[in-house]
């Protein structure tokens, strides 16, 4: 790949070329691969993990991450810029269990901008313009719950990773007016007003279990994860 950068990662058992552009992105896998982003639960079992979605795949730091702890899972990634669609569909094609779509996740179906971050490339990329952003393209949007459906993902997930630049709550009213639900729920926020809003979402079923602030300085407050209420009461009853 022209003008691509690699880094060799390494499962244990088999080794993989990771492409990516600008040194941002290295940094979002080293950051990624440290844990701290998605802390591992020691009560989860690789055996409860069949279906990840990782919603705002980027290049595959996160996919790739998954894999690594469940090799055995199918993950679903989805990314709607086209440059990043690249380098994702070149680095998760080594790994048949990870699918790649070239789609933004959102509560409707429209087209709509897309600008690109001039301070921090393509890790900022959004269809929100901010300081230090440019127009981009035009990217294709759709109902989450629908290309779920579409593809036949099961409505009781294992794993939902969403980091989508400002897009995370029409993603998540999507998914539970489809009647989805997620053991494990990573989320990105990007203000209190949004950090409120998902916990209003989530908290009728899902317990917050971690929140961290990511520090990164470019509006990203930080991370959140929830852990579904009947999962935990499940494992408490075994």
């Amino acid at each position: 790949m022209q003008n691509a950068n690699v880094v060799k990662l390494s499962n244990g058992s088999r080794d993989f070329e990771f492409f990516y552009k600008q040194l941002g992105s290295r940094a979002v896998l080293e950051h990624i691969f440290s844990g701290e982003p998605y802390p591992i639960l020691p009560f989860v079992k690789g055996e409860h993990i069949k279906t990840i979605v990782d919603i705002g795949a980027h290049i595959g730091e996160a996919a790739f991450f998954f894999h690594f702890l469940y090799p055995d899972a199918d993950i679903f990634s989805f990314e709607p810029d086209p440059e990043s669609f690249g380098l994702l569909e070149r680095n998760v094609g080594q790994i048949s269990k990870i699918r790649p779509f070239h789609v933004g996740c959102f509560d409707c179906d429209k087209e709509v901008e897309f600008f690109k971050s001039l301070e921090f490339g393509s890790v900022g990329n959004s269809i929100y313009a901010k300081s230090n952003m440019v127009h981009s393209c035009r990217v294709q949007l759709k109902d989450t719950a629908t290309i779920l459906n579409s593809l036949a993902i099961p409505q009781q997930i294992d794993i939902l990773k969403i980091d989508t630049e400002g897009c995370e709550i029409a993603v998540l009213r999507s998914l539970f007016g489809g009647r989805f639900r997620s053991k494990l729920a990573y989320i990105e926020h990007h203000s209190e007003q949004d950090c409120h809003e998902i916990h209003n979402l989530l908290f009728p079923t899902h317990v917050l279990w971690n929140s961290s602030a990511m520090g990164c300085g470019h509006g990203v407050p930080g991370e959140l994860l929830y852990v579904d209420r009947q999962y935990v009461s499940g494992l408490a009853s075994r």
